[in-house]
This record gives structure tokens, sequence and C-alpha cells, in this order.
């Protein structure tokens, strides 16, 4: 477990790293609560068009992945699918705690620091007992890492409710929940495009089982689901991509300049 947990959660961390750190002065200087909520939405759209599309990607190329970081003489084929079955729910967990640190900026904004400490210690204890649980009855380590991630989870949408106290931000939520359901479908649409690659790779080059045949898979492979998203994204019609659309055309025009 504790291989699937550096693996899935080392690229979360420098993407938190990166975004976490102007979050918080945007939202300060957003002015009332309205306004602030309004800009975490929007920042969470944009954040969302980068974990979500790289969560597919991760979880679609587990085995590729954990052979090229990780296959050597005292890791074998065993060691390989147990990490690689793993590797999804790790990679859920993240992408989720990277989501909820932001959640919790909006509420240092505010200058309420309680809200998200109660909202995390009552995670971490429903992640005691659903640990506990799946030490009791045997569901192993990936009821260990289910736990923490269906408890992240459930910590962004109590945190997102805790914002919402007293404000009327009806339409606010209703595009943000169009916008996730919107990302989520593209980063599957990227997601399949990487797996029709995969497969093609296996019938050329066989089951990615060394380490120069995992990398050209996922190098490949993540190319092809980049591209499939982007191109995905650009279809869309929804306003509040607008800005996501933008920086893929500047972004395109760079590379065609280039």
């Amino acid at each position: 477990m504790g291989f699937a947990l550096l693996v899935g959660m080392a690229p979360f961390g420098v993407l938190s790293s990166a975004v976490l750190v102007p979050v918080l002065p945007r939202l300060a200087a957003a002015g009332g609560p309205a306004q602030q909520l309004q800009v975490g939405a929007e920042v969470l759209t944009s954040l969302l068009c980068v974990v979500a599309p790289l969560s597919a990607l991760i979880i679609e190329l587990a085995r590729p992945i954990i052979v090229l970081l990780l296959s050597g003489r005292a890791f074998g084929a065993a060691e390989v699918a147990a990490v690689a079955a793993l590797l999804p729910w790790v990679v859920v967990g993240a992408a989720a705690g990277v989501v909820r640190e932001v959640l919790v900026r909006c509420f240092y904004a505010r200058s309420d620091a309680r809200f998200p400490l109660i909202v995390s210690c009552g995670a971490l204890g429903a992640n005691a007992a659903l640990d506990w649980a799946s030490y009791t009855y045997g569901w192993g380590a990936r009821g260990l890492v289910a736990s923490t991630a269906a408890t992240t989870l459930a910590s962004c949408g109590i945190m997102w409710a805790g914002l919402l106290r007293g404000e009327r931000a009806g339409g606010t939520t209703r595009r943000l929940l169009w916008d996730v359901a919107t990302i989520s479908a593209l980063a599957l649409g990227a997601s399949g495009c990487a797996h029709l690659v995969l497969r093609q790779a296996t019938l050329w080059l066989g089951p990615a089982a060394t380490r120069p045949a995992a990398a050209a898979v996922c190098v490949t492979c993540t190319a092809a689901g980049v591209v499939a998203f982007c191109a995905l994204l650009l279809c869309t019609r929804s306003p509040s991509l607008a800005q996501q659309r933008a920086a893929v055309r500047r972004l395109a025009g760079v590379r065609l300049q280039l």
C-alpha cells in the first residue's frame, strides 16, 4: 500500500503546491462571501480541468506506470498487480484532497477555521472507523485506501454545503455541478481514447512488462488522452468553461508557432 500511496499522491502533491499558494490572496481580495463563493467555484472548475483528466489517465495506465517506476528484481509481476489494484483508489482520494484544500482556503478567506477543523476531525473519525471495519472484516489494503477516498469525498461535499450557509447561491452550485459533470465526462472520453491506444500498443508491443515498453506506452497514451481532452473541451459550449477553452487555444497556438 505504501508504494501505491507514493506513486498516486506524488503528482497531486506537486499540483497542490502550485495551486494553493495563489488561491488564498485571490479569495481574500474577492470581497464579500458571495463573491468569494463565486471565485471559489471558478478556481475549482479550473482545478478540475487538470485533476480530472490526470486522475483518469493515471487510473487507466496504472499497470504501465507501476512497471515503469517500480519494477525490478525484487518487484515482480505479483507486486505490480497488487499495487496497480490499489492505485485507482489512492488517486481518487488524492484528487479529492486537492479539492478539499481549496475549500479550506475558502473558509480561511472568511476568517473561519472552526468549520473545516470540525469537518476534518469528523472525517478522521469516520476514516478510523472504516479502517477498523476493513481490518475486522478482512477487506484488506483496498478497504483502507477506499475508506480514505470516501471520507475525503464526503468532507468535500460537507465543506461546500458549509460555504453555502446563509447564502443564496443555488445558481453557483448548479453551475459548479454542471461543470463537474461536464469535465468528468470529458475526462472519461480522454481515458477511453487512452484505453484504445493502450490496446493497440499492447497488440504491437505485447504486454508492457519491461520499463522501455512501459515508458513508450505511458508517453503515447498520455499524449493521446491529453489531446482528446483538449479537443473535447473545445467542443463544449458551457459559458463557465470559456476561460479554459481560451487557454487551450492559446497553448495550441504557441505549439503550432514553435
